[in-house]
């Protein structure tokens, strides 16, 4: 049993690496690609993540109007 859990926790770590992987491969090719924005302060990223979430939220609103 505990061969088995250890196991299961080994195959997670993979998982969890390989993701961690292609997140930095898909960041790395957007630097290339210029697809950045640079922020110059505190109140700016708190900005640019405040507008992410009300597209966010909006998309959600929008999807369950649909669903209506």
């Amino acid at each position: 049993m505990q061969h088995e859990g250890f196991r299961m926790t080994e195959r997670k770590d993979r998982v969890w690496i390989a993701t961690l992987r292609d997140a930095a491969h898909i960041g790395i090719s957007d630097v290339k690609a210029g697809r950045i924005e640079i922020l110059g302060s505190r109140d700016q990223l708190d900005q640019h993540f405040s507008a992410i979430a009300e597209d966010a939220i909006e998309s959600v609103r929008d999807q369950r109007r649909l669903e209506e």
